[in-house]
């Protein structure tokens, strides 16, 4: 149920993410279109541009933590309806990925320190 509801929210976020930087490239075109006609001059047409990325960058932020903020409320109120032998489950599985993380951090030192010798 949660990796669905997590492979639900990445789709919502690069969707989102691909519509803005589908807007920037065509902003990006007609900036160029409208200096090779003369109406604006390079340096405006380049300023005008950066302003457009840096507002693109502002936004899909801003979006990005409202998706986080709004999918991790949706998580607390799922698992506030678990039951109990629900919440052992998870917890386990949070264990076995914890553990998991561990023996690759110490597969990464272990690599790390054959290579030094």
């Amino acid at each position: 149920m949660l990796e669905k509801e997590n492979n639900s929210l990445e789709t919502i976020i690069l969707a989102g993410i691909g519509a803005l930087t589908k807007t920037a490239e065509n902003a990006g075109e007609l900036l160029e279109e409208l200096v090779k006609k003369g109406e604006l001059s390079f340096e405006q047409g380049k300023a005008i541009n950066e302003e457009l990325k840096h507002g693109i960058k502002e936004h899909i932020e801003e979006k990005k933590q409202a998706v986080q903020s709004s999918v991790v409320s949706s998580l607390i109120e799922k698992l506030d309806r678990l039951t109990a032998e629900e919440l052992v489950k998870i917890r386990e599985k949070i264990e076995e990925l914890e553990n998991s993380k561990i023996d690759d951090i110490e597969n990464t030192k272990e690599e790390g320190e054959l290579k030094h010798e």
